[in-house]
């Protein structure tokens, strides 16, 4: 099977993605719920290590995936409040990419990203916060990432878990969510915490043990905050759908 990021751009300056970017989104859009159904779900992974000084930057593959990310992001959440920023999205994929998958289905002769899903590890500082006064949190940037997890304690932030509007509550959405259990039942977890930003997201923190702290206000919007700690991440506890 030819790579799904193929049909990704390479993009050297945002100037280039603006165009390629909305033909994409009006793409996934419009396409009928059936014929993504019908289309098998493709993960993708970005490329986690990388000899050039100019780090990810200078991997192809990997400004793929991340673009490839953030079409995903605009797909997923229609208002502004709710969305990544480029630059944002862009620092935590080349901090961790290990954390991330990108899923994809084909639409006519293009795959196009339809959902998806990120972690990484956080400082046990910031998860204390999270935990304790997330109202005192002034934007999600502060849950900066570290670069790498360690072999006995671990404190997550669960930065995205979304799937387009016509897949949520299907077993493409079930597979989302599976996968990213899976993928963090095998490390030593002391602690995780996401913010939310609609009901189906807070269902999903509940699932995985977490328990609503408070909220934060980012663009005068409402997120609600949960964490929890010594929880244990299985696939089959996490698989019902968004």
């Amino acid at each position: 099977m030819a790579d799904p990021l193929d049909d990704v751009l390479d993009f050297k300056n945002f100037d280039d993605v603006t165009p390629w970017l909305g033909e994409r989104l009006a793409l996934v859009r419009r396409a009928p719920p059936a014929e993504l159904l019908h289309s098998p779900l493709i993960s993708v992974t970005a490329p986690v290590s990388f000899e050039s000084p100019l780090g990810p930057y200078s991997s192809p593959q990997w400004r793929k995936f991340a673009l490839a990310a953030f079409v995903s992001d605009r797909a997923c959440y229609a208002k502004p409040a709710d969305q990544a920023d480029f630059p944002r999205l862009l620092s935590v994929l080349a901090a961790f990419p290990a954390g991330f998958r990108v899923w994809m289905c084909r639409i006519g002769l293009a795959f196009v990203p339809v959902g998806y899903v990120g972690w990484y590890p956080i400082s046990r500082t910031i998860f204390d916060l999270l935990e304790t006064t997330p109202q005192t949190i002034a934007h999600r940037g502060v849950m900066v990432p570290l670069r790498t997890v360690d072999a006995v304690e671990n404190y997550i932030y669960l930065f995205n878990y979304s799937i387009i509007p016509q897949l949520r509550r299907t077993a493409h959405s079930k597979t989302l969510l599976a996968t990213m259990a899976g993928d963090l039942s095998v490390l030593p977890v002391a602690g995780a915490a996401a913010v939310t930003v609609s009901p189906e997201g807070a269902r999903v923190a509940e699932r995985f043990g977490m328990i609503r702290t408070g909220e934060l206000f980012f663009e005068n919007e409402p997120e609600q905050v949960y964490a929890g700690r010594a929880i244990t991440l299985h696939p089959r506890r996490t698989a019902k759908p968004i």
